[in-house]
């Protein structure tokens, strides 16, 4: 209910990084068990929460890139449809000189433009043009090449700047490209990637299509995935790469509360008294039944003499 109550407010509006955090904060205690007497151990972090159950977390979702994923749908549907009420009120008031991509805040925005525009980078990462006549597409600034991240040239921009459209590098008559000057103006991996671009005689419009599914349409689902990767990458973090561990976990045909103990098993999430201890200077770590030196999981669970009897 935590995560889905905020759901239609930020679809429209982006929450200040306060307010999800504090969301964020709220749903972390009531899932370690959060009372008014007394405050619960958190025993992982919330990035481990909101990471994918097959990266090893509970899949929580982190609200402010869900926010940031869903402004984006935003901003999606406004530059794939310039005809509706919404887009032409907009783009009369902020950007009626240009398209939305190159769109700026202007004097005084108002909460909603600033954002939905806040979103225009995560698209700009996730999507890229299909080629069709591209005569509206700049070759050095325009994603265009099925090659993430940047989907543009590395090759630098020429100096004399003579070829700028996508459209000089097409023979129209041949309906095929100009071999000889995209050799000439490219380096061989920009030069390969272009020629290997399939061109369609009708010459239709340029197409935006969003990268990362099969079917080229956007997802609130994979922008999201998009957003927390940009995060992890920015952070220097990593995703536990025993994925296998984690999928056997979820797909066993056990009761949900055993899975998720075999998932806080796994994560060192167990109250044990060894684990208390490295929170809590000063604490026992003896076991409370047979007095051995270190309460650790293993210890529970396999070397306890209660343990060894149960399993007998």
């Amino acid at each position: 209910m935590a995560q889905a109550i905020p759901t239609y407010a930020m679809s429209v509006f982006k929450l200040p990084i306060n307010l999800c955090n504090t969301i964020q904060s709220t749903i972390n205690r009531f899932w370690w068990g959060y009372s008014t007497e007394k405050k619960k151990i958190h025993w992982v972090n919330s990035e481990v929460l909101c990471t994918n159950k097959n990266m090893g977390g509970l899949g929580f979702r982190e609200m402010e890139a869900f926010n940031n994923a869903l402004l984006a749908k935003q901003f999606w549907r406004m530059a794939k449809s310039d005809n509706t009420l919404v887009v032409s009120l907009l783009k009369a008031r902020y950007f009626p000189d240009c398209n939305i991509f190159e769109a700026g805040l202007g004097s005084h925005p108002s909460f909603t433009w600033r954002s939905i525009l806040s979103a225009r980078d995560l698209v700009v990462k996730g999507s890229r043009w299909l080629i069709g006549d591209g005569a509206t597409l700049d070759i050095w600034n325009s994603g265009w090449l099925s090659r993430p991240f940047t989907f543009a040239p590395y090759t630098p921009k020429p100096h004399d700047g003579s070829i700028t459209k996508v459209s000089d590098l097409i023979d129209y008559e041949q309906a095929k490209w100009k071999d000889g000057l995209i050799r000439e103006l490219f380096l061989q991996g920009d030069a390969d990637t272009i020629l290997g671009i399939p061109l369609c005689r009708s010459w239709p419009r340029n197409k935006l299509i969003w990268h990362y599914t099969s079917d080229n349409y956007f997802t609130v689902k994979f922008a999201y995935q998009l957003r927390l990767s940009q995060r992890l990458s920015a952070q220097g973090s990593s995703s536990n790469p025993q994925t296998d561990i984690w999928k056997t976990i979820w797909r066993l045909d056990i009761p949900s509360r055993i899975r998720v103990f075999a998932w806080r098993l796994c994560q060192g999430a167990l109250p044990t008294h060894a684990n208390i201890a490295s929170r809590i200077p000063n604490h026992n770590m003896c076991c409370a039944i047979c007095g051995d030196l270190c309460e650790s999981e293993p210890h529970i669970l396999l070397y306890c003499p209660l343990a060894i009897l149960e399993w007998f």
